[in-house]
This record gives structure tokens, sequence and C-alpha cells, in this order.
């Protein structure tokens, strides 16, 4: 890839959800209710529930400058 006159390597890696993160943003009828009260409180606006394990969740990007 090039970028501004440069070579550029980059990496990309998909985020996937984990086993342990739906307990916080799996099917909200299977949050615990604690659970569910701390992030309500923390998070008002929160709506990343609904999710299951191996869903896709982000993407990291990195970009390394090689050579001229």
């Amino acid at each position: 890839m090039r970028e501004g006159g440069r070579y550029q390597l980059r990496y990309v890696r998909v985020v996937r959800l984990a086993e342990m993160c739906t307990t916080c943003h799996g099917a909200p009828d299977t949050i615990p209710p604690a659970v569910r009260e701390a992030v309500a409180r923390r998070y008002p606006d929160d709506r990343a529930t609904g999710f299951s394990p191996g869903d896709l969740r982000g993407v990291v990007s990195v970009r390394v400058p090689v050579g001229k």
C-alpha cells in the first residue's frame, strides 16, 4: 500500500465477541440484573446488547511506513 508517497505495511484483524463478553453484551434477558443496573448507571445510552459469541464487533488496523 502506498500513501503520501511512502509504502506502508497494513495489518488488519477482526475482533469477535468472546463468550465472557455476553455477560454484559448478550441477549438482554440473559444479562444478570446487577450487571444491567451497573451498565445502565455508567452507560445510560448503551445499546450494545443482543450479541452472541463469535459476532463481529470491530476491526484493528495498523499501518507501518516502510522504505521511501
